[in-house]
């Protein structure tokens, strides 16, 4: 039987709202708006690698860390608002991706074992994005004046608005992303790395 386990805490007088059954948990921040005296919280959720899953995370105004390296999911859809996180993607294998993130700043790693296939939307954010050498991946990027990447300086080949390595066909895993973005920016294998 999957197994789960969640260990939150709040430094505030509300509490957070955990809810699960057979097929689905849920943990929610308490309702009523922000304040400067609703406290800080803390959440620590490890979840099962028996089962895949469909993932949502939403956030506003947070630090978070998202390891869900070696996990399975059909769905991983990220949508953050004014928000710094790592998310960790070692050998995992995400059917469908989805980020849309407004004026946070995000750091993804992946390795060679990664499948991931989806789309980042950006407003005001900027993305780090580490791949693992060799890694099978292609960008196509929805041209906007006010959206900047880096990946003319990478190694990898482009025709028109898509950017792809020579080992992206027929490879066993691959990264294939759309990406689009407004005042924002992405940035492929940063020097300082995505840690």
């Amino acid at each position: 039987m999957p197994s789960w386990e969640a260990r939150t805490g709040v430094t505030g007088n509300r509490d957070i709202r955990l809810s699960s059954d057979a097929d689905s948990l849920t943990i929610r921040s308490p309702e009523g708006g922000f304040g400067w005296n609703e406290g800080r919280q803390r959440w620590e959720v490890d979840l099962g690698s028996e089962v895949t899953y469909d993932l949502d995370i939403n956030g506003n105004a947070a630090d978070g860390t998202f390891d869900l390296a070696g996990g399975s999911f059909s769905r991983l859809n990220i949508d953050p608002n004014a928000i710094s996180m790592t998310v960790i993607l070692d050998g995992a294998s995400v059917s469908d991706f989805g980020l849309s993130m407004n004026a946070g700043s995000a750091k993804f790693r992946t390795d060679a074992d990664t499948d991931l296939a989806g789309s980042i939307d950006m407003n005001a954010g900027s993305i780090d994005f580490c791949t693992a050498p060799g890694a099978a991946v292609r960008f196509r990027v929805d041209a906007n004046i006010t959206f900047s990447h880096n990946l003319d300086d990478s190694n990898l080949g482009r025709s028109g608005d898509t950017w792809r390595s020579d080992n992206f066909e027929g490879a066993d895993h691959v990264i294939d992303l759309t990406l689009s973005g407004n005042a924002a920016s992405f940035t492929l294998n940063p020097q300082g790395g995505c840690s």
